[in-house]
C-alpha cells in the first residue's frame, strides 16, 4: 500500500505544526466532540527501540501511530483478521475483528479499522468494540478524537462520535490510492494530483502531483506521496510540487516528522529505511536495514515506527 503513510501520522502532526511536542493518551471514551488530548514534549533522548514482536500467526496489514502508540492490523489465524495495540507498557491481546482488514486509522482514544468485507470497527485502547459506523471502507483516516473518514465505491464518508451514522460528503474518482486527514481536512489522491475537501465535502485544496501508489501522508505545511519511484511534495501553501527524491526503488509507503520525510526503498536486494530534509536540503540517508516486503510504515510528532520481519521498531527522528 504505497498510500502508506496516509494512514496513519496524519492528524497528530496536523495538530502540533512544528512537531516538538507529542499528544498524550488519555481517555476520551464517549467524550464525543468535548473530547481533548493534552501536549508534552517528545523524549529528546529516545532511542531506536524494538517496541515488540507480532503475535504467533499474526501478518501485519497496516499500522498507524499517535501519542507513542501504535495501532496494528492484520491477518490472523483462525477468525481472519485482528487489532493489536502497542504502547510502552508492552502489547495487547489480539482483539478479533471477524474479517481481514484492509487499513487503519487511530486518533489516540479510537482505532477505525477498515475493511472491505464488513463494517468499519471502532475500537478504545483497551479493546472495547464500540457503536460502529455501518458501513465498509478500502481506506479509512482519522484527524481530531472522535472523528474519522473512509471511502469505498466512490463515496467519501465522514463520521464523528456526536451523530449517530456516518454521512456521505463527496463522490470520489475510480482512481483514488488512498485518504489522509489532518484535523479539518479529509485528503485523497489520484494519479497526478492530490485533493483535499472540508467535512461537507467542498473542495478546498486541487494541486498536481506525481502521486501514482501507496499511501500519502498530510500535515499542516505539505502532502507528501509516491509516484514511480519517487517522492514527491506539495505545499499546502503555494499548491506547488517539488520532487524530494528519484530512484527510490520500490518506494510505497511514506510519513513524515520533525522536519523528515521517511521511506522504505530497495537497493541491490537490501530493503532499506531512509530520510531526507523536508525542505529537500540533502541527500536521502539511510536510517535502518529492514526486510524486503511491502513496507509497514506510520508516524508520530516524535518519530517513525515500521514492521519488519515480525518486530515493530520505532526510529526517532
Amino acid at each position: 500500500m504505497p498510500w502508506r503513510g496516509l494512514v496513519a501520522l496524519v492528524g497528530l502532526v496536523a495538530t502540533l505544526g512544528a512537531c516538538k511536542d507529542v499528544v498524550s493518551l488519555r481517555d476520551t471514551l464517549d467524550a464525543g466532540d468535548d473530547a481533548r488530548v493534552v501536549v508534552t514534549p517528545c523524549d529528546p533522548t529516545a532511542e531506536l527501540t524494538t517496541l515488540g514482536v507480532m503475535p504467533d500467526g499474526f501478518e501485519p496489514v497496516a499500522l498507524a501511530a499517535r501519542a507513542g502508540a501504535v495501532a496494528v492490523v492484520g491477518r490472523s489465524a483462525g477468525d481472519g483478521g485482528g487489532l493489536v495495540f502497542f504502547r510502552a507498557g508492552g502489547r495487547s491481546p489480539t482483539y478479533a475483528l471477524g474479517a481481514v482488514p484492509s487499513s487503519v486509522a487511530f486518533d489516540g482514544a479510537y482505532a477505525f479499522v477498515g475493511s472491505r468485507l464488513t463494517d468499519v470497527a471502532r475500537f478504545s485502547l483497551d479493546g472495547e468494540r464500540l457503536v460502529a459506523p455501518s458501513t465498509r471502507a478500502a481506506y479509512v483516516a482519522a484527524g481530531l478524537p472522535g472523528r474519522a473518514a473512509w471511502a469505498l465505491g466512490g463515496e467519501l464518508v465522514a463520521w464523528h462520535s456526536g451523530v449517530s451514522a456516518p454521512r456521505r460528503i463527496a463522490a470520489l474518482p475510480a482512481d483514488v490510492l488512498g485518504l489522509a486527514s489532518d484535523e479539518a481536512t479529509i485528503f485523497y489522491a489520484q494519479e497526478g494530483a492530490v485533493v483535499g475537501v472540508d467535512s461537507s465535502g467542498r473542495e478546498e485544496l486541487r494541486a498536481p502531483s506525481g502521486c501514482q501508489s501507496g499511501t500519502p501522508f498530510v500535515d499542516r505545511e505539505s502532502f507528501v506521496c509516491v509516484g514511480n519511484g519517487s517522492i514527491f511534495v506539495t505545499s499546502r501553501a503555494t499548491r506547488s510540487t517539488a520532487e524530494l527524491a528519484s530512484g527510490q526503488d520500490r518506494a510505497s509507503t511514506v510519513v513524515a516528522a520533525r522536519g523528515r520525510v521517511v521511506w522504505r526503498r530497495v537497493r541491490g536486494g537490501r530493503g532499506e529505511l531512509v530520510a531526507a530534509p523536508r525542505d529537500g536540503a540533502g541527500e536521502p540517508s539511510p536510517m535502518l536495514d529492514v526486510d524486503t516486503r511491502t513496507p509497514l510504515l506510520a508516524a508520530d510528532a516524535c518519530g517513525a515506527y515500521v514492521v519488519t520481519g515480525s518486530s515493530l521498531v520505532f526510529v526517532p527522528l
